[in-house]
Protein backbone atom coordinates (compact mmCIF):
# COMPACT_ATOMS: atom_id res chain seq x y z
CA UNK A 1 0.00 0.00 0.00
CA UNK A 2 1.31 3.45 -0.93
CA UNK A 3 1.66 6.39 1.38
CA UNK A 4 -1.56 8.10 2.41
CA UNK A 5 -0.48 11.58 1.34
CA UNK A 6 -1.32 14.26 -1.21
CA UNK A 7 -0.55 13.65 -4.88
CA UNK A 8 1.95 15.87 -6.68
CA UNK A 9 0.69 17.28 -9.97
CA UNK A 10 2.94 16.57 -12.96
CA UNK A 11 3.88 20.15 -13.77
CA UNK A 12 7.04 21.36 -15.45
CA UNK A 13 8.04 24.31 -13.29
CA UNK A 14 6.03 23.89 -10.08
CA UNK A 15 7.57 21.18 -7.92
CA UNK A 16 5.32 21.36 -4.86
CA UNK A 17 1.77 21.67 -6.23
CA UNK A 18 -0.34 18.86 -4.80
CA UNK A 19 -3.90 17.55 -4.66
CA UNK A 20 -4.89 16.48 -1.15
CA UNK A 21 -7.76 14.56 -2.72
CA UNK A 22 -7.41 10.81 -2.39
CA UNK A 23 -6.11 10.89 1.17
CA UNK A 24 -8.09 8.43 3.30
CA UNK A 25 -9.36 9.59 6.68
CA UNK A 26 -9.00 7.74 9.97
CA UNK A 27 -12.57 6.45 9.56
CA UNK A 28 -12.00 5.22 6.02
CA UNK A 29 -13.61 8.02 3.99
CA UNK A 30 -11.76 9.55 1.05
CA UNK A 31 -11.11 13.20 0.29
CA UNK A 32 -12.64 14.17 -3.05
CA UNK A 33 -9.99 14.49 -5.76
CA UNK A 34 -9.25 17.59 -7.81
CA UNK A 35 -10.97 20.00 -5.42
CA UNK A 36 -8.33 21.00 -2.86
CA UNK A 37 -4.86 21.98 -4.07
CA UNK A 38 -1.85 23.20 -2.08
CA UNK A 39 1.16 24.77 -3.75
CA UNK A 40 4.26 26.88 -3.67
CA UNK A 41 4.30 30.16 -5.59
CA UNK A 42 2.86 30.06 -9.10
CA UNK A 43 5.17 32.68 -10.61
CA UNK A 44 7.42 30.19 -12.42
CA UNK A 45 4.59 28.26 -14.10
CA UNK A 46 5.12 27.83 -17.83
CA UNK A 47 2.37 27.83 -20.46
CA UNK A 48 1.75 24.10 -20.09
CA UNK A 49 1.53 24.41 -16.30
CA UNK A 50 -0.96 27.26 -16.59
CA UNK A 51 -3.03 25.27 -19.08
CA UNK A 52 -3.04 22.25 -16.76
CA UNK A 53 -4.11 24.29 -13.74
CA UNK A 54 -6.71 26.12 -15.81
CA UNK A 55 -8.26 22.78 -16.73
CA UNK A 56 -8.81 21.97 -13.04
CA UNK A 57 -11.78 24.37 -12.75
CA UNK A 58 -10.07 26.27 -9.95
CA UNK A 59 -12.41 29.02 -8.75
CA UNK A 60 -10.37 30.54 -5.90
CA UNK A 61 -6.61 30.98 -5.50
CA UNK A 62 -5.46 32.14 -2.06
CA UNK A 63 -2.06 33.85 -2.02
CA UNK A 64 -0.68 33.70 1.53
CA UNK A 65 2.45 35.71 0.72
CA UNK A 66 3.28 39.19 1.93
CA UNK A 67 2.80 42.23 -0.29
CA UNK A 68 6.55 42.46 -1.13
CA UNK A 69 6.58 38.79 -2.13
CA UNK A 70 3.51 39.22 -4.30
CA UNK A 71 4.98 42.30 -5.98
CA UNK A 72 8.31 40.62 -6.70
CA UNK A 73 6.83 37.39 -8.09
CA UNK A 74 3.15 37.94 -8.98
CA UNK A 75 0.78 35.08 -9.73
CA UNK A 76 -0.06 34.42 -13.38
CA UNK A 77 -3.70 34.30 -14.39
CA UNK A 78 -5.11 30.79 -14.01
CA UNK A 79 -8.25 30.35 -16.09
CA UNK A 80 -11.20 32.17 -14.54
CA UNK A 81 -9.95 31.77 -10.97
CA UNK A 82 -10.39 34.66 -8.55
CA UNK A 83 -7.03 35.50 -6.93
CA UNK A 84 -7.38 36.45 -3.27
CA UNK A 85 -4.49 38.24 -1.57
CA UNK A 86 -4.50 36.85 1.95
CA UNK A 87 -1.13 37.38 3.68
CA UNK A 88 -0.90 35.12 6.71
CA UNK A 89 1.73 37.22 8.49
CA UNK A 90 1.65 40.98 8.91
CA UNK A 91 5.38 41.47 8.31
CA UNK A 92 7.87 39.68 6.09
CA UNK A 93 9.55 36.99 8.18
CA UNK A 94 12.88 35.41 7.26
CA UNK A 95 12.38 31.73 6.57
CA UNK A 96 8.65 32.02 6.11
CA UNK A 97 8.90 34.30 3.09
CA UNK A 98 12.12 33.18 1.42
CA UNK A 99 11.98 36.62 -0.15
CA UNK A 100 15.67 37.39 0.19
CA UNK A 101 15.35 40.86 -1.35
CA UNK A 102 12.87 42.16 1.18
CA UNK A 103 14.28 40.46 4.29
CA UNK A 104 17.97 40.34 3.38
CA UNK A 105 19.24 41.62 6.75
CA UNK A 106 17.18 39.15 8.75
CA UNK A 107 18.15 36.36 6.38
CA UNK A 108 21.87 37.12 6.68
CA UNK A 109 21.54 37.15 10.46
CA UNK A 110 19.89 33.73 10.39
CA UNK A 111 22.72 32.33 8.24
CA UNK A 112 25.32 33.69 10.65
CA UNK A 113 23.48 32.16 13.59
CA UNK A 114 23.25 28.81 11.79
CA UNK A 115 27.04 28.87 11.38
CA UNK A 116 27.51 29.49 15.09
CA UNK A 117 24.87 26.99 16.27
CA UNK A 118 23.91 23.92 14.15
CA UNK A 119 20.52 23.70 15.89
CA UNK A 120 19.59 27.34 15.41
CA UNK A 121 17.56 26.65 12.26
CA UNK A 122 15.34 24.15 14.06
CA UNK A 123 14.70 26.44 17.02
CA UNK A 124 14.06 29.45 14.80
CA UNK A 125 11.54 27.69 12.58
CA UNK A 126 9.81 25.91 15.49
CA UNK A 127 9.28 29.32 17.10
CA UNK A 128 8.02 30.70 13.78
CA UNK A 129 5.42 27.92 13.57
CA UNK A 130 4.45 28.60 17.17
CA UNK A 131 3.73 32.20 16.23
CA UNK A 132 1.72 31.14 13.18
CA UNK A 133 -0.53 29.18 15.53
CA UNK A 134 -0.72 31.84 18.26
CA UNK A 135 -0.64 35.22 16.54
CA UNK A 136 -4.06 36.88 16.39
CA UNK A 137 -3.57 38.17 12.84
CA UNK A 138 -2.52 34.72 11.61
CA UNK A 139 -5.53 33.12 13.28
CA UNK A 140 -7.93 35.62 11.73
CA UNK A 141 -6.47 34.99 8.29
CA UNK A 142 -6.63 31.21 8.58
CA UNK A 143 -10.20 31.45 9.85
CA UNK A 144 -11.18 33.67 6.92
CA UNK A 145 -9.53 31.22 4.53
CA UNK A 146 -11.58 28.32 5.89
CA UNK A 147 -14.83 30.29 5.74
CA UNK A 148 -14.25 31.33 2.14
CA UNK A 149 -13.56 27.73 1.15
CA UNK A 150 -16.81 26.74 2.81
CA UNK A 151 -18.70 29.45 0.93
CA UNK A 152 -17.28 28.30 -2.43
CA UNK A 153 -19.69 25.52 -3.31
CA UNK A 154 -18.50 24.77 -6.85
CA UNK A 155 -15.17 24.04 -8.48
CA UNK A 156 -11.76 23.71 -6.88
CA UNK A 157 -9.63 25.91 -4.64
CA UNK A 158 -5.87 26.34 -4.47
CA UNK A 159 -3.81 27.97 -1.75
CA UNK A 160 -0.12 28.78 -1.84
CA UNK A 161 2.69 30.66 -0.18
CA UNK A 162 6.26 30.82 -1.50
CA UNK A 163 7.64 27.32 -1.01
CA UNK A 164 4.33 25.66 -0.15
CA UNK A 165 5.74 24.41 3.14
CA UNK A 166 4.95 26.72 6.06
CA UNK A 167 1.95 28.99 5.57
CA UNK A 168 0.37 26.72 2.96
CA UNK A 169 1.45 23.65 4.92
CA UNK A 170 -0.40 24.73 8.04
CA UNK A 171 -3.49 25.48 5.94
CA UNK A 172 -3.33 21.91 4.63
CA UNK A 173 -2.98 20.61 8.20
CA UNK A 174 -6.10 22.52 9.26
CA UNK A 175 -8.17 21.15 6.39
CA UNK A 176 -6.90 17.60 6.89
CA UNK A 177 -7.72 17.83 10.61
CA UNK A 178 -11.25 19.01 9.87
CA UNK A 179 -11.73 16.20 7.34
CA UNK A 180 -10.55 13.60 9.87
CA UNK A 181 -7.17 12.51 8.51
CA UNK A 182 -5.11 10.55 11.06
CA UNK A 183 -2.43 12.72 12.63
CA UNK A 184 0.35 10.33 11.59
CA UNK A 185 -0.74 10.77 7.97
CA UNK A 186 -0.90 14.55 8.41
CA UNK A 187 2.71 14.52 9.57
CA UNK A 188 3.74 12.33 6.65
CA UNK A 189 1.99 14.58 4.16
CA UNK A 190 3.65 17.65 5.68
CA UNK A 191 7.11 16.05 5.58
CA UNK A 192 6.66 14.98 1.93
CA UNK A 193 7.51 18.58 1.07
CA UNK A 194 11.18 17.73 1.68
CA UNK A 195 11.23 15.36 -1.27
CA UNK A 196 9.73 17.92 -3.63
CA UNK A 197 11.84 20.85 -2.42
CA UNK A 198 15.19 19.04 -2.22
CA UNK A 199 16.42 20.23 -5.65
CA UNK A 200 15.49 23.81 -4.77
CA UNK A 201 17.27 23.62 -1.42
CA UNK A 202 20.35 22.21 -3.15
CA UNK A 203 20.31 25.21 -5.51
CA UNK A 204 19.98 27.58 -2.56
CA UNK A 205 22.99 25.98 -0.89
CA UNK A 206 25.08 26.43 -4.05
CA UNK A 207 23.94 30.04 -4.42
CA UNK A 208 24.69 30.88 -0.79
CA UNK A 209 28.09 29.20 -1.03
CA UNK A 210 29.00 31.56 -3.88
CA UNK A 211 27.84 34.66 -2.02
CA UNK A 212 29.07 34.04 1.50
CA UNK A 213 31.02 31.70 3.72
CA UNK A 214 28.58 29.04 4.92
CA UNK A 215 31.14 26.68 6.42
CA UNK A 216 29.55 25.02 9.44
CA UNK A 217 26.11 26.39 8.60
CA UNK A 218 24.97 23.70 6.15
CA UNK A 219 22.86 21.70 8.62
CA UNK A 220 21.19 24.78 10.05
CA UNK A 221 20.40 26.18 6.61
CA UNK A 222 18.84 22.91 5.43
CA UNK A 223 16.78 22.73 8.63
CA UNK A 224 15.77 26.34 8.07
CA UNK A 225 14.47 25.66 4.55
CA UNK A 226 13.14 22.14 5.11
CA UNK A 227 10.16 20.59 6.87
CA UNK A 228 10.72 18.90 10.22
CA UNK A 229 8.45 17.22 12.73
CA UNK A 230 9.55 19.70 15.37
CA UNK A 231 7.91 22.54 13.47
CA UNK A 232 4.51 20.90 13.21
CA UNK A 233 4.75 19.70 16.81
CA UNK A 234 4.98 23.35 17.87
CA UNK A 235 1.59 23.96 16.24
CA UNK A 236 0.05 20.88 17.82
CA UNK A 237 1.32 21.92 21.26
CA UNK A 238 -0.83 25.03 20.99
CA UNK A 239 -3.82 23.09 19.68
CA UNK A 240 -3.63 20.34 22.28
CA UNK A 241 -2.42 22.10 25.43
CA UNK A 242 -4.16 25.46 25.10
CA UNK A 243 -7.37 24.44 23.30
CA UNK A 244 -7.87 20.74 23.99
CA UNK A 245 -7.23 19.50 20.46
CA UNK A 246 -7.30 20.51 16.82
CA UNK A 247 -11.10 20.63 16.47
CA UNK A 248 -11.41 22.96 19.48
CA UNK A 249 -8.56 25.14 18.22
CA UNK A 250 -10.25 25.47 14.84
CA UNK A 251 -13.57 26.27 16.54
CA UNK A 252 -12.33 28.68 19.21
CA UNK A 253 -9.14 30.22 17.80
CA UNK A 254 -10.19 30.38 14.15
CA UNK A 255 -13.94 30.90 14.75
CA UNK A 256 -14.80 28.02 12.44
CA UNK A 257 -17.68 26.35 14.22
CA UNK A 258 -18.39 22.65 14.68
CA UNK A 259 -21.24 23.04 12.21
CA UNK A 260 -18.87 24.66 9.71
CA UNK A 261 -16.48 21.76 10.16
CA UNK A 262 -19.29 19.26 9.63
CA UNK A 263 -20.38 21.03 6.43
CA UNK A 264 -16.82 20.96 5.10
CA UNK A 265 -16.68 17.21 5.73
CA UNK A 266 -19.99 16.72 3.92
CA UNK A 267 -18.66 18.58 0.90
CA UNK A 268 -15.20 17.08 0.57
CA UNK A 269 -15.53 13.49 1.81
CA UNK A 270 -16.83 10.49 -0.09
Amino acid sequence: MGKNISRRLKLNRLSNTRDIGGIVTAEGAGIVKNRLFRSGQLYFADADDIACLSSMEIKLIFDFRSAPEQKEKPDPRIGEALHINMPIVEDVTAGISRDQKSDVNAFDAVIRNCAEDPDFGIRYMADTYLQLAKNDFCKRQYGSFLRQILEQEEGAVLWHCTAGKDRAGIAAVLIEEILGVHRDDIYEDYLATNEYLEPEIDRIMVMLGKKMNIDGAEKGIRDFFGAREEYLRAVYRIMDKEYGGAACYIRDALNFSENDQRRLRERYLI
